[in-house]
């Protein structure tokens, strides 16, 4: 493989820092050429600058948020960053995943702007959206701020923020108001984030990507070892009653056969236990974008909500579809709303 290939794949899957320290500590690395080793290590003393000024920003706007009574608990990387990894650097990520509570939503929103963050447009809609990304410029703390786990009816109910924050771990890295998933709900928020990626895309250096990453992967190879009894327990009761043990089983085999990680005694048997009835979340890796349409309109309870998804994927904010089609040009909005419908099923 060529030195510029593996240096993209690395940058893809978010290991370039991981790869770089696992080389460096590693009596049996393989030999790579010099350029592409010192290209790793260039990558990576980069990250952990960029690491110590974002964790600055961040333990101060935990504190502004506690002073105004907003309490969110980190997700998925930068908790995992800071309570599994040997640096937090290593846990490569584009931002920091932030869940608040419904209620204190608008607050930490007003909160954000005050301090000079941005939001972009977005496509919004209450059902189809649940989350709001925020930057600010000269900073290096982009942020995703979470009033539900997920947009998606079969998986936004697997874990609400009551019952997360029951069981939060604090994060003592990151300041006295820094609190994360305990271990048995940050394996199954990284079970759901990866399946979410099969349909849901990704991008890396501004290219779209669908599937598995290695850094997703090896999340739930360092959580899984972690795992008490209880904490299997507590994952295989709630994986079950959510309808999502698929998810999680999946996600555990794939990390297996990636790293060879080493699961608690029992865990896989009984997740398929509980996997063996159908589980319509189970669309997100075997089923296409229509299928899984479908199977989300089904998840909701009334009518009228599931109109309002239809129209809310079908009829975006006109500022978000001149933005995504970069133009200002109002006047071609109904083409571009044609346009949207038509790309979505020719790649349903």
């Amino acid at each position: 493989m060529r030195g510029d290939t593996f240096l993209e794949r690395a940058y893809l899957h978010g290991v370039t820092s991981l790869l770089h320290d696992t080389l460096e500590r590693s009596a049996h690395a393989p030999s790579l050429p010099g350029t592409v080793r010192e290209a790793l290590r260039e990558r990576t003393l980069r990250a952990a600058a960029v690491e110590l000024i974002r964790r600055q920003e961040l333990q101060h706007l935990l504190e502004l948020m506690a002073d105004a009574g907003i309490r969110p608990i980190l997700m998925k990387g930068t908790a995992l960053a800071y309570s599994l990894y040997a640096q937090p650097s290593l846990r490569e990520r584009a931002d920091t995943d932030l869940l608040v509570h419904p209620d204190q939503r608008e607050r930490l929103f007003q909160l954000l702007r005050a301090q000079g963050f941005r939001q972009p447009d977005a496509a919004g809609g209450e059902l189809a959206s649940s989350e709001a990304a925020f930057g600010k410029d000269g900073s290096t703390l982009a942020l995703d701020v979470h009033w539900r786990i997920s947009s998606s009816p079969l998986l936004s109910g697997a874990l609400e923020f009551e019952a997360l924050a029951a069981q939060a771990v604090p994060v003592p890295a990151l300041g006295v108001h820094a609190r994360a998933p305990g271990t048995a709900d940050a394996l199954l928020l990284a079970a759901i984030h990866r399946a979410k990626h099969h349909q849901s895309p990704f991008y890396a250096g501004g290219v779209e990507h669908r599937g598995d990453r290695l850094i997703w992967l090896y999340d739930l190879h360092l959580l899984a070892p972690a795992l008490t009894g209880g904490d299997c327990a507590a994952l295989v009761q709630r994986t079950a009653r959510n309808r999502v043990a698929g998810l999680c089983l999946d996600a555990l085999r794939v990390a297996r056969e990636a790293f060879a990680t080493p699961l608690p005694g029992g865990l896989m048997d009984a997740l398929e236990r509980a996997a063996s009835a159908p589980e319509p979340s189970m669309v997100f890796l075997r089923g296409g974008r229509r299928a899984l349409l479908l199977a989300e309109l089904r998840a909701l309870p009334r009518w009228h909500q599931r109109w309002q998804l239809l129209r809310e994927h079908a009829l975006p904010p006109a500022d978000y579809m001149l933005g995504k089609y970069r133009t200002r040009r109002r006047w071609l909005l109904p083409a571009l709303y044609v346009r949207r419908a038509v790309r979505w099923l020719v790649r349903a």
